[in-house]
């Protein structure tokens, strides 16, 4: 054993359920195919590990390089195929497969987080890309950011509690839920999508690009979550309705920390703070970015460090949540001509979820940038899945149809309205 899994660790590469990250490149040549395979060699770890009951230990051997399919040619469909031959966590944390075209890899969150993905993906071609130590276990927080989380122990920040940030409940006669004896036959649905980043109402003309993009998701996800809610949208104060809007955002600890101490064994620097903002009936959706930009800035540092050993993660019993992670604009350049990253989860047989400690909707999204195109990719899943597959297409929809349609300067009430009627408009129709 090299040692147990820690913290948020648990989750990602449980008996139940496991988190895995898949990313896909293509290239438009063998010469630069080969170069990135080589380098992938060197730095994902993941090939050499294995997780057994709760811990790491090093692999008998390393997880052989796999063959892609031929036919495979988009990276979309390259990163579907190496999910659905992921091995099982007890006998690596990382597959690699390559074509002629396409390198795909497969690898559990513990050991490439979504930081970790992208880094190895704007190195992949660099002439010296350095070198996981294999047969050594990533590294864990506690032991990564040591100096900055005994710094935030001084200052003790005050934290959102999760249990408070937006949600809406069901029980089991609510149509929100999937029934009881049909929650096994549905344990991941996901949604994937994409769109150009012009039709966002954040778009910036003069920039050419979207502006304020993360608070507008944290915005738009927040009034969807509360818009499953029955509140009386006519009501002369909607704010005496809703207390606050919130959810949770992923941040990569590796930005808050001394670049020149990032190596290949910070595979897995995540950590998860609940953001929260009081909304009143004077506010359109443009200050309502804002305060979510207000409170971005204020937990940044230290907040986001004592988060790791203080935050409260549990859900509201019987209610579903939200969490964001965006990883910004990725730039593709030649001889790469394309790219995939997407995040899936992996059930056990026996898995079963009752809801009474919650659950989550994830929103993943990257903005993929070219000399031609800015195109927003978007992942939204649950698991395990308690809500139902009309729902998750009404939440989808919804999400889409703020980000897009609605103009930021919008009164917050009449968002509202809006809203729910575009969501009963779909619930009629699905």
């Amino acid at each position: 054993m090299l040692r147990k899994l820690e913290g948020i660790e648990k989750s990602f590469a449980g008996p139940d359920m496991s988190s895995f990250l898949n990313l896909a490149i293509k290239f438009e040549d063998q010469k630069s195919l080969n170069k990135a395979l080589n380098n992938f060699k060197k730095i994902f770890g993941g090939r050499s590990l294995k997780v057994v009951d709760g811990a790491i230990y090093k692999s008998s051997e390393m997880s052989p390089i796999e063959k892609l399919p031929m036919w495979i040619q988009d990276c979309h469909s390259a990163c579907d195929w190496v999910q659905n031959h992921t091995k099982p966590i007890d006998q690596t944390l990382t597959t690699i497969s390559h074509n002629d075209s396409i390198i795909a890899i497969n690898s559990n969150h513990n050991v490439s987080d979504g930081g970790f993905m992208l880094r190895a993906f704007k190195h992949c071609l660099d002439d010296d890309i350095g070198e996981y130590p294999f047969g050594e276990s990533p590294l864990a927080i506690s032991e990564a950011f040591k100096d900055e989380l005994a710094e935030c122990e001084k200052i003790q920040p005050e934290l959102f509690k999760h249990s408070l940030n937006t949600c809406f409940p069901f029980d089991p006669k609510d149509p929100h839920l999937v029934p009881r004896e049909r929650r096994n036959e549905m344990k991941h649905v996901m949604i994937e999508d994409k769109l150009d980043t012009n039709l966002l109402q954040c778009f910036d003309k003069k920039l050419h690009r979207p502006k304020n993009l993360t608070e507008s998701i944290m915005m738009a996800m927040s009034l969807t979550l509360s818009t499953f809610n029955n509140y009386n949208c006519d009501h002369e104060s909607l704010s005496k309705q809703i207390d606050r809007l919130g959810l949770t955002m992923v941040y990569d600890l590796r930005r808050f920390t001394n670049p020149q101490n990032i190596n290949w064994r910070y595979a897995n620097a995540v950590s998860s703070i609940s953001l929260q903002t009081i909304p009143n009936d004077r506010d359109s959706l443009s200050d309502i970015c804002k305060k979510f930009r207000n409170v971005i800035l204020e937990v940044q540092g230290p907040p986001i460090f004592y988060n790791v050993n203080h935050g409260e993660y549990n859900s509201k019993p019987y209610h579903i949540h939200g969490c964001s992670s965006n990883l910004g604009p990725i730039v593709i350049k030649r001889p790469i001509k394309d790219f995939h990253i997407n995040a899936k989860y992996v059930t056990s047989s026996d898995f079963y979820d009752s809801g009474e400690n919650g659950s989550d909707i994830f929103f993943l999204t990257f903005s993929k940038v070219t000399q031609t195109k800015n195109e927003l990719s978007t992942l939204l899943c649950s698991a395990p899945t308690t809500v139902t597959g009309k729902t998750f297409h009404i939440f989808h929809e919804t999400l889409f149809h703020i980000l897009k349609d609605i103009p930021y300067d919008t009164n917050i009430v009449e968002a509202y309205k809006e809203i729910k009627d575009f969501q009963n408009k779909l619930s009629a129709e699905y």
